[in-house]
């Protein structure tokens, strides 16, 4: 309303004042957000299980086996040595693993003819089974076999990091290297031709025997480490294989 007053001035009421929101800043504008970090475990590994025969033959069947528990990401390695009598082509051709035939990361073969040989295969495979049979594959008739059974838990990867071997007609020692991430697992065998008890060193020495001259062992690396030596030392001087396979 416009008001006239006896002065005959104009009246207008006041403007109503405009009122504007502030303006908001761009940080609080964002969401929240909140860092989670999630901690994994590192992989563990045991050994399982092993066994020994002494006897003429191609294939050799270790059956009802243990092969442990599966946890997260898991793997069954087996490391089989054997030992034959000098037949020219002898060789281990292949690991079977609960009824599947697994991959074989590292054949070590010490051979000469007319000489005991002294080989040994690193092979592994995925299953959920906690007991399951090893058969073990050779390309002529051996005198001897054994066998370790390793159980891996809470890999990142099925996929080794690094394998290596070394393989001689003629040396009462061996040693390789192999490349280990940090929390890696290493897995290793040794075979010598001679019916004495090896062993093993580098790593932890989970088993020997005269019988099947072999030795076995494992660790785990707590930094990544380049170039680690392992070494495989039996009798007097022969045939001889080592091989170490590493996982993460």
């Amino acid at each position: 309303m416009i008001d006239a007053g006896g002065d005959g001035k104009l009246w207008l009421p006041p403007r109503p004042a405009l009122i504007r929101p502030a303006p908001q800043s761009p940080l609080l504008a964002m969401p929240l957000l909140v860092g989670v970090r999630t901690y994994r475990a590192p992989p563990s590994r045991s050994n399982t299980d092993n066994a020994n025969t002494v006897s003429n033959a191609t294939t050799y069947t270790f059956s009802a086996r243990a092969l442990g528990t599966p946890v997260s990401t898991s793997l069954v390695v087996v490391v089989a040595h054997v030992h034959g009598g000098g037949i020219n082509g002898e060789a281990l051709s292949s690991i079977s693993i609960d009824g599947t035939v697994g991959t074989l990361h590292q054949n070590a073969r010490g051979f000469t003819l007319a000489g005991s040989s002294g080989i040994c295969g690193i092979a592994s495979r995925a299953t959920s089974n906690t007991t399951g049979a090893v058969v073990v594959s050779c390309t002529q008739q051996m005198i001897s076999a054994r066998i370790a059974i390793y159980r891996l838990n809470g890999l990142f990867s099925a996929t080794p990091n690094h394998s290596n071997k070394a393989e001689s007609s003629s040396a009462s020692s061996l040693n390789t290297t192999i490349d280990v991430l940090a929390s890696g697992l290493i897995i290793a065998g040794f075979s010598s031709s001679w019916n004495t008890t090896p062993n093993i060193s580098g790593i932890t020495q989970d088993g020997h025997g005269s019988s099947s001259a072999s030795a076995w062992g494992s660790d785990q690396s707590q930094s990544a480490a380049t170039g680690r030596t392992i070494t495989g030392t039996g009798g007097s001087a022969g045939n001889c294989g080592l091989a170490v396979v590493a996982w993460k």
